[in-house]
């Protein structure tokens, strides 16, 4: 073999290896990035869709709430005109205002007759209400104030507490 064929030889095994070692590195630099983190993985999913019941007796200035309707629409919006919160009379106010993340549920309702509720809370566990076991259903599941209004002037305030309903 010629001088200048080992010469070449030996350039070319090194820059081979040296591409070889800067692949790993970009493997391992790259790979944790691709791959969901340990915190990530163990997220879970929240989607709070379904009927919420007041647990309890309600102050008798809110006696007639019964039922927070969160339903999706074609969209995946909870703009669903069949969303809202219902009475004991079967009078549904619609929201107005509505913010849905697990830390936070928020919502203002559009006024009937001048009489209009809002509502600031919390779901106290996440997950995918619709997939709960029943053996959940009636136990909190939703908690903050409601609170009524007359106008513009305030007629009733609760902290109150809300079951889920999965059922048929």
């Amino acid at each position: 073999m010629s001088k200048r064929f080992v010469l070449c030889r030996s350039a070319f095994l090194a820059r081979f290896v040296l591409l070889l070692l800067l692949l790993a590195s970009v493997t391992f630099i790259l790979l944790p990035a691709c791959t969901p983190s340990a915190s990530a993985a163990g997220a879970q999913e929240f989607d709070p869709e379904g009927e919420f019941n007041v647990l309890g007796d309600p102050p008798r200035a809110l006696s007639e709430v019964s039922t927070i309707e969160l339903l999706r629409d074609a969209k995946k919006s909870f703009y669903n005109p069949h969303a809202g919160l219902y009475t004991t009379g079967g009078v549904t106010f619609r929201f107005k205002m509505l913010s849905v993340t697990r830390a936070k549920f928020t919502f203002t309702t559009v006024p009937i007759k001048g009489i209009s509720y809002s509502f600031t809370g919390r779901f106290m566990r996440g997950g995918v209400y619709a997939e709960m076991d029943s053996d959940q259903w009636g136990k909190p599941i939703l908690a903050g104030k409601l609170s009524k209004f007359k106008g513009s002037q305030k007629v009733a305030e609760a902290n109150l507490k809300f079951s889920y309903f999965g059922g048929t």
